[in-house]
């Protein structure tokens, strides 16, 4: 979900944003991951009837994160949120992956475990 979502924000600077810059930062703070895209662009406005950015948010309410977007002054700034948890992911007991080689072809997919996921 957080892939999509950096996804979808990296193309709307590309396709709105008429931006010469745009920058792309990952932290870990307080338990979160933490992408923040910001550009130099002519900015957006937030009350218009996009559908990406509530798609962007939706995504990440379904791993517990969070986005949010914000178009003060120049640019936009978007973060995304997701918490980090030991253990959260395993692979799927019907699928049997056998090295690498199936992890890189999606033959394993992760499946949320514990804590509510």
């Amino acid at each position: 979900m957080l892939a999509l979502s950096i996804r979808e924000a990296v193309i709307n600077v590309t396709k709105h944003s008429k931006a010469s810059t745009c920058k792309i930062t990952l932290d870990l703070q307080d338990g979160y991951y933490q992408v923040v895209i910001r550009d130099n662009g002519i900015g957006l406005d937030l009350k218009g009837d996009g559908y990406g950015i509530y798609s962007m948010q939706e995504r990440l309410k379904l791993v517990k994160g969070d986005a949010t977007i914000d178009s003060e002054g120049q640019g936009v700034q978007v973060q995304f949120r997701l918490p980090v948890l030991a253990e959260r992911w395993k692979f799927h007991e019907n699928h049997h992956c056998r090295g690498s080689r199936d992890l890189a072809r999606s033959t394993c997919l992760p499946v949320a475990v514990g804590r509510g996921y």
